[in-house]
């Protein structure tokens, strides 16, 4: 496509029909469309064919999405971003990195990167956070080598980041071991509900797995300036927080989807509404194909995400960590006790 209009200044193309777009195909192909074709195409195909919905060249004036959602669009697109060939390739590069390529943050996309930054932050010594666990956790240790509580033998090791391993071992096995109900699994960023103070939340298991039951007066926590939660609390957090982690496997799915959705949305608005062939193009397909003008319009809008999602589909958003995937699979699958009293 780019090849063509950089070497014929094409501005229209046509293509075979895709599964699902039957409806949009023309009885005949308008003078000045070019074809395109990928690959060897079976004779029975070569006739068959429907309009793109991109043209090569965007209109003048499209403006940048604004991060608040709120906030009116004011912002032209760069003088690099001239042609859809610019678009779709920008469109990836925000995909797969919106914190480097910012160009196309969408609020709802952000959204999903921020809760999925969360999430990791309420697993044991996560980034950020190692020295203020690890001061809970000598605090812990101390309080209860003091008090001849028993503690487990992985605990007691004095290298930090076996101890911190350790730490995050028995918290993976932990929710196999205490979430005994069946909880639906979230998928969309919109059904997770975190609990607002990490810290206590994370101190409220440290207390469980050194000292669960073991701590006859609770004013000795108060004692060693530990904020936690009540045991009623915990368990209920201790929830969230697994659904949440449980989120993980589908926040992929659900964070290619938003950015299709919110992609397609600014494109209707920016390109498709403010072209000036948009028109003449929706006449000209109800001619050749039928059908009314609205139906035109959303089976092309169709098109349209089918078009970026095969522009993404190869590629792999920077922000999701193979090894919490690996860890969230684990705790839901293994139901078996890793640690011992």
């Amino acid at each position: 496509m780019k090849k063509q209009y950089m070497e014929h200044n094409d501005l229209r193309f046509s293509v075979p029909v895709w599964d699902g777009l039957d409806a949009l195909r023309c009885r005949e192909i308008p003078p000045g469309v070019a074809e395109l074709n990928r690959g060897v195409m079976p004779a029975a195909n070569k006739d068959s064919r429907m309009l793109l919905v991109m043209g090569s060249e965007l209109p003048p004036g499209c403006r940048r999405p604004e991060e608040n959602v709120f906030a009116k669009r004011e912002t032209v697109l760069p003088e690099s971003i001239k042609t859809s060939f610019d678009l779709l390739k920008q469109w990836k590069a925000s995909y797969e990195d919106p914190e480097k390529n910012p160009m196309f943050r969408f609020p709802p996309v952000m959204r999903i990167c921020h809760e999925y930054t969360s999430i990791m932050q309420m697993i044991p010594f996560s980034d950020g956070f190692v020295d203020s666990d690890m001061e809970v956790l000598r605090m812990l240790r101390t309080h209860c080598t003091e008090n001849g509580i028993k503690i487990d033998r992985s605990l007691a090791a004095r290298d930090n980041k076996t101890l911190q391993s350790a730490v995050q071992g028995i918290y993976w096995a932990y929710f196999g071991d205490h979430i005994r109900e069946q909880v639906a699994q979230p998928t969309r960023y919109t059904e997770i509900d975190l609990p607002q103070d990490r810290q206590k939340f994370i101190n409220s298991f440290l207390i469980e797995i050194f000292a669960s039951g073991k701590i006859q007066n609770e004013e000795a926590l108060f004692f060693v300036d530990i904020p936690h939660y009540s045991t009623e609390e915990f368990n209920n957090v201790l929830l969230r927080v697994y659904s949440a982690m449980d989120y993980c496997e589908m926040a992929p799915r659900d964070y290619r989807d938003t950015f299709l959705e919110c992609a397609c949305a600014w494109y209707q608005e920016e390109v498709w509404k403010k072209d000036p062939s948009t028109k003449t193009f929706l006449r000209v397909s109800q001619e050749l194909c039928g059908g009314t003008l609205p139906e035109l319009e959303m089976l092309y809008m169709t098109q349209l995400r089918r078009l970026l999602c095969a522009t993404i589909i190869d590629s792999k958003p920077q922000m999701f960590r193979d090894d919490l995937l690996t860890a969230v699979k684990r705790m839901k699958k293994g139901r078996t006790r890793r640690y011992t009293w």
